[in-house]
């Protein structure tokens, strides 16, 4: 619905009063992923949609839901109203669209990360690339995220994704110089020569401090 999309908060209703499906519609989604304006706008077009029927778990043509939207543009407000009006947490890969969008500060990240853990975010859940939370919080640098999803469960030792046969959260951290993150995901047991070799990447930018944490970590040097 273009008007959700665009923020016409009186058009919305207008259409609604006259008739417009709502529950066969992705309205909710193009509401929550819709263009730059306000939060408090966004979540009154999300109410007036959910009182009028629309189905929180409805996914358009990408597989997309409303949730995902709202985690991935940093709306926690909405991301807790559609929890609380029976958005499907735990069948959702919402955890990775949060973790995974650019230009939300860290804080509100880690913020909607708890809230949809606590509300039965599976943390080890895959997207269709085989891309988990923790991939990619160690490829955005979420120094305070990571700790947090492997205190609740995240598989730090079989993180390899399916995409290119082997791209792990190491590999992500490593490749983009995260020295941090990179002796993190050490400490917690990461198999420092899974797959894609994670020295390698350190390498290939020039990153001395990291080839030398995976080196004394028993990183084998003659296979990368």
């Amino acid at each position: 619905m273009e008007a959700a999309r665009n923020g016409y908060e009186k058009m919305v209703q207008l259409l609604i009063d006259n008739g417009a499906d709502v529950r066969n519609s992705t309205a909710l989604i193009d509401a929550v992923g819709g263009y730059s304006y306000d939060e408090q706008k966004k979540e009154r077009i999300v109410m007036m949609l959910i009182r009028s029927g629309a189905n929180v778990n409805t996914k358009d043509e990408w597989g997309r839901t409303a949730l995902m939207e709202a985690a991935r543009n940093g709306c926690e407000s909405i991301v807790q109203l559609l929890i609380d009006n029976g958005a499907d947490v735990k069948n959702s890969t919402a955890l990775i669209s949060a973790v995974g969008c650019y230009g939300n500060d860290e804080d509100k990240k880690e913020r909607i990360v708890m809230l949809l853990i606590r509300s039965g975010a599976n943390v080890n859940a895959k997207d269709k690339q085989g891309r988990t939370a923790l991939m990619e919080a160690a490829r955005n640098g979420c120094e305070t995220i990571v700790p947090l999803l492997i205190n609740n469960g995240a598989d730090v030792k079989n993180s390899t994704a399916l995409i290119d046969a082997g791209r792990t959260a190491l590999l992500e951290a490593a490749r983009n110089g995260y020295e941090k993150m990179v002796q993190l995901l050490i400490d917690n047991g990461t198999d420092v020569n899974a797959a894609t070799m994670a020295i390698r990447a350190a390498v290939k930018i020039g990153n001395e401090r990291i080839v030398k944490l995976l080196i004394d970590a028993g990183a084998d040097i003659n296979t990368y």
